[in-house]
């Protein structure tokens, strides 16, 4: 199990134990540098995940996600620094007035 910073951890329809789109958790990881992005959406029985290069981030469909949560940002540190380090994760998170929250995954 990695560890991974969370950068978003949202839920529209909290009263739902099972949807398919109604929450989202983009996490990054500094352990894994092929797939350092970790995304899930939806919950309970709805929910999928998926490991995420920083190219196939950038596929429309994820791409929108970060535009819509005002998160690419991200995106853009890992692509400047691909060889970042968890220190310099937890800058940039910082930086971005976020919180330090950390899951394994």
């Amino acid at each position: 199990m990695d560890k991974y910073y969370i950068i978003l951890d949202k839920d529209d329809e909290s009263e739902l134990a099972n949807s398919s789109s109604a929450a989202v958790v983009i996490a990054v990881t500094h352990e894994d540098r092929n797939t350092p992005i970790i995304f899930i959406e939806g919950k309970g029985k709805g929910g999928e995940g998926t490991c995420l290069s920083i190219t196939s981030a950038y596929k429309k469909y994820f791409l929108d996600k970060f535009k819509e949560n005002d998160i690419e940002w991200i995106l853009t540190f890992i692509s400047s620094n691909p060889k970042f380090t968890e220190i310099e994760l937890e800058q940039e998170i910082l930086s971005h007035n976020f919180p330090l929250v950390i899951r394994k995954y």
